[in-house]
């Protein structure tokens, strides 16, 4: 679980492009297979696990990136949710 100092953080490094952002899994595998195997036992999506892997290379630590991962995935879920929340209640009202 991460606390709301972790949360600020997380939302601040949101995005950006460098040049570990191209890096597809296999060749984070390859630069990373210690750190992958720890991903990899949290993080079954292998979209995520890229991210992951990534954030590591950019200087975090692997607990930090899987926390990264997790955090940007309830995002996603609340914002997807928030979104049909508002069609359903435009298609009730008409």
């Amino acid at each position: 679980m991460t606390d709301r100092i972790d949360e600020l953080e997380f939302e601040i490094k949101w995005s950006g492009r460098d040049e570990f952002s191209k890096l597809r899994l296999p060749a984070l595998k390859q630069q990373l297979p210690k750190e992958f195997e720890e991903v990899a036992a949290k993080l079954t999506d292998p979209k995520e696990q890229a991210a992951a892997l990534r954030w590591v290379l950019r200087g975090h630590s692997v607990e930090w990136a899987i926390g990264k991962v997790d955090y940007a995935r309830k995002v996603v879920v609340r914002r997807r949710d928030k979104l049909r929340g508002k069609k359903e209640i435009k298609e009730i009202i008409g």
